[in-house]
């Protein structure tokens, strides 16, 4: 057996040392973004990547990876390397959806780990000017009457405004005629021009059509009524009680992320959102500001997506 000579086995040992102790981050961590620039989820990840980065003292890069609906950004971040520097701005649908699709590439639960709430968005059923209802007990009595000749944007299959609108259409018993779309981008031009009917949307796509009279709120899928639409409804006055919820977004990490990577980017993450200056960024966007510990994160995500099979089972939605 060769025996390693003493001041050789010292620097070994003391570069060892050294590579063990390596601090978090040393190097730029990726965020993922599952969709295209432009949109909410991109949104939030860009207001809160350079401040992140900051408390870090190591660059957050947005790197946005879509394709179905999702599922290509969130199964990317779930084969990645559980060292802390894969994140994923995570959105409710991909993970909360999955049981609607016979296969999915991840693990909704098992295959991430929580680390922070970030945000939510108000979601409610906008109708275009071309349609002559103008509340949701008309437009009810309309479709009734004419089944499958109102027309319905889906905006991408699969995403919480989905599970919501097929929701809406069970509750109402009505059969709307489903256009499905690949993201919001597509829907809103189609809406403005009376091509689209009534569309189910989050309130920042949507809230600068309604103030210049170009689309009319429906309905608002929240607890009680929005401050900046006073006048409009919600579902849950209007009879439908379970018609509640709001897309959110949450950091997540592959599984196996160290604790104390995933503690210390819970802590920098609440913090940031205590400063004003992303409070005023998130309000300009239309997002509310939700913040969490690593456990209360991961409960609200089970339960959410225990919630929404219950909706896929009773619906029978399904997606290929």
């Amino acid at each position: 057996m060769k025996i390693l000579h003493p001041f050789l086995c010292a620097v070994l040992c003391a570069f060892g040392g050294f590579a063990q102790a390596q601090p978090y981050p040393s190097k730029p961590v990726k965020l993922v973004v599952a969709y295209p620039p432009g949109g909410v989820v991109d949104i939030v990840a860009r207001t809160i990547a350079a401040p992140l980065g900051a408390a870090l003292k190591e660059s957050v890069v947005v790197d946005n990876r879509s394709g179905a609906g999702g599922f290509v950004g969130h199964a990317s971040v779930a084969k990645s390397a559980p060292d802390g520097y894969t994140l994923l701005l995570a959105a409710a649908g991909p993970l909360v959806s999955t049981k609607m699709y016979k296969s999915v590439p991840y693990d909704p639960v098992n295959d991430f780990t929580s680390i922070a709430m970030v945000g939510e968005t108000d979601v409610l059923l906008v109708a275009s000017n071309a349609l002559q209802q103008r509340s949701l007990a008309q437009l009810v009595e309309h479709a009734k009457a004419n089944p499958g000749k109102v027309n319905l944007s889906i905006n991408s299959i699969g995403s919480f405004h989905h599970l919501l609108s097929e929701l809406f259409m069970l509750r109402a018993d009505i059969k709307l005629n489903r256009v499905p779309y690949k993201g919001a981008g597509q829907v809103i031009p189609d809406l403005l021009s009376g091509v689209i009917d009534v569309h189910m949307e989050s309130l920042p796509l949507v809230q600068q059509h309604i103030k210049s009279g170009r689309l009319h709120p429906l309905a608002v899928a929240t607890g009680n009524r929005l401050e900046t639409l006073p006048d409009t409804p919600t579902f849950r006055e209007l009879g439908y009680a379970d018609m509640t919820g709001s897309p959110w977004y949450a950091l997540i990490a592959p599984a196996g992320t160290p604790k104390e990577i995933v503690d210390r980017l819970n802590r920098e993450t609440n913090e940031l959102l205590r400063q004003p200056e992303i409070k005023a960024q998130f309000a300009k966007s239309g997002v509310k500001i939700v913040s969490a510990g690593v456990d209360e994160t991961g409960k609200f995500i089970r339960a959410e997506i225990q919630r929404v099979g219950r909706i896929v089972a009773e619906t029978g939605i399904t997606a290929n």
